[in-house]
């Protein structure tokens, strides 16, 4: 089973790495670190959470770019109805 989140945790994780994401990579413990540079935290568990959950994001944003998916609207069909007059 995975682990569960706070939306805390979430909200600040998806914050920090919109303003800062050349500073954040697949690596935990520098991610820690760079957590350290960032923002102070009152307690270590806080702080593991988020670069932990950082760390998963980032993991997950490289893996969905390596794989290039992309959605490509169908052609509509050419052919038109005609519209039969009324008499």
């Amino acid at each position: 089973m995975g682990n569960v989140r706070t939306s805390h945790i979430k909200i600040l994780s998806e914050r920090l790495i919109e303003l800062h994401p050349d500073k954040f990579s697949e690596d935990y413990d520098k991610n820690k670190e760079n957590l350290d540079g960032l923002m102070t935290f009152d307690s270590k568990t806080i702080r593991n959470k988020v670069a932990g959950y950082i760390t998963h994001s980032v993991d997950k944003l490289k893996k969905l770019d390596s794989l290039k998916v992309t959605y490509q609207n169908p052609e509509p069909d050419k052919k038109k109805k005609k519209k039969r007059k009324r008499s």
